[in-house]
């Protein structure tokens, strides 16, 4: 560090861990690469960011680092799930040089096996560009899928052994987000998660033969393996709190003196909202007020070996004490690493009862979290929570059960399947040691807890046949053991048009009044769902809106443009020659649009269907100087447009009708007008002779 230090004295001290981290070479084995060509990689736990490369990190001009913890690592930690998680991460580049920087962008895995699963994936920018002298943040997102996810090894009893690094090292996911520069990786910011496979429940209430009963529902990644035990406290979800207890549960049970002198031992369990990777990471404690009279007497904890023994450690125990005392008795501690839950043992004796106490002894109990493991007196610091408890022999309680179709208890539930849950009517908690969050069921109180049901909104078409299904009600339950629906209701409406069913289906009732062009635009009913034990929700709005249909003619004849402008055409014309365009709209063309148009009155005039008026016969102008016929539209529905008379101008042809003068003649009727004279009375004297 000094070193490093030295030759890039700009940089605080995070940042210069930072480029360490960053340079650090990832490739170590667990044996030189050169007596083992074959050496297997060191697991991260190993070598953490890697072996530290002092020359690679003088040299280095910028530094990456995960904006929450200012480390140059992406560490997210064991994580829970049920389903496919995303996790987002902001990542930080800082450029000390003066030169603009430009990085594109790789995700390399350690482990093959990790590769082949595809249990993780990361999203991540193609290509960064770090300004000179300045920092550039982006998000990097991890995608874990727990289907793919190997068997969960990690338990109590292997957790503190050097064998189990084979374990931790095949579910641990591993590798670095690489920066090139060019095709050289200049780079890189290491990844790790340890992403535990869980199971998950999801309750139907439903009626049986017998009454009651609720269907569970595994929703999770891997099995369920469902513990049932009594509650003895539970307290709400506090996310502020590191460890957060959400239950707890205490049992007596019969055991032969060989293994408790007083004949019963005693298990204390306490349930938190998230999954611990160890007993170790804390302080979990349960002080027993024995006689009730508000001080402590006794405290069962999770405890370490080594505090004892010499001996390796990592050996999680039971120490049960006086409160306050370093003195006291060693027994088993039992949690699935990464399980949200763990069980602490203790002889009844432990308490200073015997079994003659058995059944009479009531205790107050506070169970308390801390941040050190060694806290025999309360901080108050943690969390804290208060139940009370009867020291009864819980040998042949039977609290809740999962059965089959056939009856049949069943200890295991597949993922995606489901089993019929019993229960005794008190109230218990499901645990298990697949990491399921733990379930807190409160039979009598949820009984007791209505439906709800949203408001909600339809629509239909008006005039829509009666009996149509619009939609359907859900109603949801406002419990997880509540009582399933028993029907729907429906207090008030505007409208006979549509109602709701008891099963709750919104339906048509009346298709005669189902008419937008009579005003009905909106429906709004008052509906109440009811379940089996009486229990009404609050009131939901149902609306349905009505869509307007096109069934009046001026909402779906095409309708000819008013305006048309002049048509005309020349005689001789030949045929098929274009006169014009007819236009027109149609107003649900969306639905409907126009096809063709139709023309009378005429022999000599036709029309396409696009509307062009076209010549079809013989045009004579000395037959009629104009031509009116009558054009209709025509929708795809075969509705017709109101016919529309269209004149059409005949124009001559100028080829024919032409009047061609004569030439005039000198006029001579002055000169001869004397002979004419002359001649008329001979012409008299002819005729008289001839008679």
């Amino acid at each position: 560090m000094s070193l490093l230090k030295e030759a890039l004295p700009e940089r605080n001290a995070l940042e210069i861990k930072a480029t360490l981290m960053n340079t650090a070479n990832l490739n170590v084995t667990m044996e030189p690469l050169a007596l083992n060509p074959d050496a297997e990689l060191a697991p991260i736990s190993y070598i953490g960011a890697g072996l530290v490369d002092v020359n690679k990190a003088a040299n280095l001009p910028v530094a990456a680092w995960a904006a929450d913890t200012k480390q140059a690592a992406l560490s997210f930690g064991l994580v829970n799930a049920s389903e496919t998680v995303k996790l987002t991460k902001t990542v930080q580049v800082k450029n000390f040089s003066n030169e603009v920087k430009v990085y594109s962008l790789s995700l390399e895995q350690r482990y093959q096996n990790d590769i082949d699963r595809g249990s993780f994936s990361l999203d991540y920018p193609e290509t960064i560009t770090v300004p000179a002298g300045q920092t550039l943040s982006f998000d990097v997102t991890a995608t874990i899928d727990p289907t793919t996810l190997p068997e969960w090894t990690l338990t109590d009893d292997n957790i503190g052994s050097q064998a189990v690094t084979a374990d931790l090292t095949n579910l641990e996911l591993d590798g670095a987000l690489v920066f090139s520069d060019g095709s050289e990786k200049a780079f890189h910011l290491v990844y790790h998660v340890l992403p535990k496979a869980n199971a998950a429940m999801s309750f139907t209430p439903v009626m049986t033969e017998d009454g009651l009963a609720h269907t569970l529902t595994n929703t999770g990644a891997v099995a369920l393996e469902p513990v049932f035990a009594p509650t003895v406290m539970t307290d709400e979800i506090d996310e502020d709190q590191r460890f957060d207890l959400v239950g707890a549960s205490i049992e007596t049970f019969a055991v032969p003196t060989e293994v408790c002198a007083s004949g019963f031992v005693t298990l204390t369990t306490m349930v938190m909202n998230e999954g611990i990777t160890h007993s170790y990471v804390g302080g979990f404690m349960a002080d027993f007020d024995i006689d009730q009279d508000g001080t402590y007497d006794v405290t069962v904890q999770n405890g370490k070996l080594e505090w004892f023994y010499d001996v390796e450690p990592g050996t999680a125990i039971t120490f049960t004490h006086d409160y306050g005392s370093g003195s006291g008795a060693l027994n088993n501690i039992y949690q699935i690493i990464g399980n949200n839950h763990l069980t602490m043992q203790s002889c009844l004796g432990d308490f200073g009862l015997t079994a003659e106490d058995v059944g009479r002894a009531t205790v107050n109990v506070r169970f308390r979290t801390e941040e050190e493991t060694w806290t025999p007196i309360a901080t108050g610091a943690g969390d804290v929570a208060m139940g009370t408890y009867t020291f009864t022999d819980a040998s042949n309680d039977v609290y809740a059960v999962l059965v089959n179709e056939a009856g049949e208890a069943v200890s295991s539930v597949e993922p995606g399947a489901s089993a019929t849950l019993l229960n005794a009517g008190a109230d218990f908690m499901i645990l298990s040691d697949s990491g399921s969050k733990a379930f807190v069921a409160t039979p009598s109180e949820d009984a007791d807890v209505a439906p709800v049901l949203e408001d909600a909104s339809f629509t239909v078409d008006e005039n829509t046949a009666v009996d149509t299904v619009i939609g359907s009600l859900e109603a949801t339950y406002g419990a997880d053991l509540a009582n399933p629906i028993a029907e729907y209701i429906v207090l008030s409406s505007n409208s006979t048009a549509v109602s709701v069913t008891a099963e709750g289906d919104v339906v048509v009732m009346n298709a005669d009044v189902l008419d937008y062009d009579a005003g009905l635009t909106s429906i709004e009913l008052e509906v109440v769902a009811v379940d089996s034990a009486g229990n009404i929700s609050e009131p939901a709005m149902i609306t349905v809106e009505v869509i307007n249909v096109a069934d009046e003619p001026e909402e779906v004849n095409p309708v000819i443009d008013a305006d048309l402008g002049e048509f005309s055409v020349q005689e001789n014309a030949t045929e098929g020659t274009v006169i014009g365009t007819i236009t027109a709209t149609d107003p649900d063309s969306d639905l409907t649009p126009i096809v063709s148009y139709e023309v009378t009155g005429s022999d000599s005039i036709g029309i396409s269907d696009a509307g062009e008026l076209v010549v079809a016969g013989i045009i004579d102008y000395e037959q009629t100087s104009s031509i009116e016929v009558s054009v209709t539209a025509v929708d795809s529905a075969g509705n017709k447009s109101e016919a529309v008379t269209v004149t059409i101008a005949v124009t001559q042809d100028p080829r024919e009708d032409v009047v061609v003068e004569k030439p005039k003649k000198k006029s001579s009727s002055g000169s001869l007008a004397w002979l004419t004279l002359l001649a008329a009375p001979f012409a008299f004297m002819r005729r008289r002779k001839q008679k």
